[in-house]
């Protein structure tokens, strides 16, 4: 029998924005740069520090110096949302943080959602940015989180705005916009010890700026 394709209509697309995603799983304790995450490139580090903790399933930090760690992910545009789990303690010392507009050519340009310690029940959650190596508060709040619990933090970057969400809730803004063209993301922390609370989890990067596309849905006529 003979057949002909029928144009069912069209349908909008929609690429999947996820760009990089990582849950930081693994067997036994491994340095960042020789673990595999779950969607996308693999991760640069500032120093070596950074280690996927077995125990915990989740990345931990050995040094009481601030530091970057840069999934090698080009998201593709300067508008981003760059999200995932935080914890860390009591002291005002340990930060953990998911970084946006990092530049591939080093680890001295980004903006930077940072959860910094507190005494409970209490955490500092801070919007920064830093630019050839200097570090500003843009934002500043606090939350209500006790130590050694993890909870979901996003940052969010567009062109006119840039904001920080605790648990769903925006809670931080700005309208700075120094750092444009650098199109990668990552993660900031200062754990002290790979095996102590401060940890980070469920990093997820996303693009918000792929074109949706028509497709046209063929079927099968009589």
């Amino acid at each position: 029998a003979q057949h002909t394709h029928v144009n069912r209509g069209t349908v909008l697309i929609r690429p999947d924005p996820v760009v990089g995603s990582d849950t930081f799983t693994e067997a036994v304790d491994t340095a960042l740069t020789s673990h595999t995450p779950n969607v996308g490139a693999g991760w640069s580090v500032e120093a070596a520090e950074f280690t996927v903790v077995a125990a915990s399933n989740a990345l931990g930090h050995n040094s009481t110096t601030t530091r970057y760690a840069r999934k090698g992910d080009n998201i593709g545009s300067d508008a981003m949302d760059v999200s995932g789990d935080a914890k860390t303690t009591t002291s005002s010392a340990r930060t953990a943080g998911f970084a946006g507009r990092m530049s591939e050519a080093n680890f001295d340009n980004a903006y930077v959602l940072q959860l910094r310690g507190l005494a409970n029940p209490s955490k500092t959650l801070r919007l920064l940015k830093e630019v050839s190596g200097v570090v500003t508060e843009l934002a500043t709040t606090t939350i209500t989180l006790a130590s050694d619990v993890f909870s979901a933090f996003k940052l969010e970057i567009r062109t006119d705005v840039k904001k920080g969400y605790s648990s769903g809730v925006e809670v931080l803004t700005t309208t700075d916009e120094s750092l444009v063209g650098n199109q990668y993301a990552g993660v900031e922390m200062n754990g002290a010890l790979q095996t102590g609370i401060t940890k980070i989890d469920n990093f997820l990067s996303e693009s918000v700026s792929v074109a949706p596309r028509l497709r046209t849905l063929m079927g099968v006529g009589t």
